[in-house]
């Protein structure tokens, strides 16, 4: 039943229930359901034993989230009772340097960071709460549950303003953020063009703050298309910031240009030059064409700005092969190249020493890749029975390829089991957690195309019993 605080029933109140990740079993048929006019609700369909959260946004309360878990069907249902509270609030002025109010403002308030990882949340950008700013600055956040989060301030005009860690200390809070200031946006803008001065359009062109420049604001990353003039423009930079660019457009060589600072006094002109094509095949060890595999180009670059002189090292996508295996690239810049290859099931492949002529394509390249190792991985409880649902991780060690996959996540199957492919040879950590049993965790060496098993078994006396989780659902 969904009720108010002062146990008034609410209706129409959508109620969804969110299979907990650390439980295994078949997904629900039904997973949502509506609150009568006595506020009353029924989840039918759910996978018998399996832990479910139920999870409630409704406007003018606070979200609400209440773990339960579905009983046998031989069972009656236990009765869940959820109270929707209005919530906290924030609330505060925008104005502008001058001291002036600025209107229309969108404030965005989301999870912080550390409050998503705390909470084993995956990292989401949607917001929980918005607001505009009135005529006189003023705005106002409500509906709050306690938590920490990140406020985001933005207008056009103007550098948006961050403030990465902002508490809510209680569900009773009215939290006043003072004033907000935003600073003047100012602007870089350049042009794009050929080698003859010709501009290019479509090209797509990437701004980034540069290296050791610290992060007032949100603008860490834009990306824009050159118009048919072959013109650029970010907008709403922090005055004096550095930022690189970078310009990539099919058939030319990428281009970046390094610490360029807001605003350009003049605009930034960036030339891209034709580069040549490659092609070929990927095959694994028996000829069989692989398709899906992933190509990538290391790079590796002396970097010098105007304050320091470094190094370094990335890769640049080219594509993916199709189902024959095949694959063409084009902008590839001539001279001596290292290729890395991926693909599911297979060890990870560089191919060194590529050489891409000034005057011709390559065509005809046949890289062979061959099959990797395996990792099984088998989790047991104290009593050495096999526990599912169990969330794996395995973390490379050894120093690996910049593209080449170094974590891996999962979860055992209804045997305990986990099964890893296509791995490289060297040293892992491997990790089990379970909400009920704990932690445990092994340092594992993989041997090169062979099987490598192990067993991980929890320790004794961490379990949580079934009473303590039907007394967490009674207090609801």
């Amino acid at each position: 039943r969904v009720v108010d605080e002062a146990g008034r029933p609410l209706t129409r109140v959508r109620i969804e229930a969110l299979p907990d990740p650390s439980s295994t079993g078949e997904p629900s048929r039904e997973r949502a359901a509506w609150s009568r006019s006595d506020g009353r609700f029924r989840l039918s369909a759910l996978v018998p034993g399996r832990l479910y959260r139920l999870t409630i946004a409704e406007d003018g309360f606070a979200p609400a989230s209440v773990p339960t878990d579905a009983l046998p069907s031989d069972r009656p249902p236990v009765p869940v009772r959820i109270v929707l509270e209005r919530g906290a609030s924030m609330f505060g002025k925008v104005m502008n340097p001058e001291g002036l109010p600025v209107q229309g403002a969108e404030l965005t308030l989301t999870l912080s960071k550390e409050a998503m990882f705390n909470q084993g949340r995956s990292w989401s950008s949607a917001p929980l709460s918005k607001a505009t700013s009135d005529s006189t600055g003023s705005f106002a956040l409500s509906h709050l549950s306690p938590d920490h989060f990140h406020l985001r301030v933005a207008r056009k005009g103007f550098v948006t303003l961050s403030r990465p860690d902002v508490e809510v200390p209680s569900r009773a809070a009215k939290v006043d953020l003072g004033i907000l200031t935003l600073d003047r946006g100012l602007a870089i803008e350049g042009q794009v063009t050929d080698p003859s001065g010709a501009p290019i359009s479509g090209v797509g062109v990437v701004l980034i703050l540069a290296r050791g420049e610290r992060s007032f604001s949100d603008t860490e990353f834009k990306d824009a298309q050159t118009d048919s003039e072959g013109r650029f423009r970010f907008e709403d930079l922090r005055k004096g910031a550095r930022f690189d660019i970078s310009a990539e457009h099919s058939g030319y060589v990428p281009v970046a240009v390094r610490s360029v600072e807001a605003p350009t006094l003049e605009a930034l002109r960036i030339e891209l030059k034709t580069g040549r094509t490659l092609a070929g095949r990927v095959r694994g060890p028996a000829g069989e064409p692989v398709p899906k595999a992933d190509l990538y180009l290391q790079l590796e670059t002396t970097v010098r700005t105007a304050t320091e002189t470094y190094r370094e090292i990335g890769a640049r996508s080219l594509g993916t092969t199709d189902e024959e295996g095949r694959f063409r690239c084009m902008g590839v810049e001539p001279g001596t190249v290292e290729i890395g290859v991926r693909a599911q099931g297979y060890a990870f492949a560089r191919l060194q020493n590529v050489q891409i002529p000034e005057e011709s394509d390559v065509e005809g390249l046949e890289i062979v890749l061959r099959r990797g190792s395996v990792l099984e991985i088998r989790v047991l409880d104290s009593r050495h029975q096999p526990v599912p649902g169990v969330a794996i991780t395995a973390n490379r060690l050894d120093p690996a390829p910049l593209v080449a996959q170094n974590s891996f996540q999962g979860r055992t199957d209804d045997e305990g089991r986990y099964r890893l492919e296509g791995l490289d040879p060297g040293r892992y950590d491997v990790f089990a957690r379970s909400e009920q049993h704990g932690h445990v965790e092994a340092s594992v060496e993989i041997t090169a195309e062979g099987v490598t098993r192990r067993d991980l078994v929890f320790p004794a006396g961490v379990e949580v019993s079934e009473i303590g989780r039907a007394s967490c659902r009674e207090r609801v």
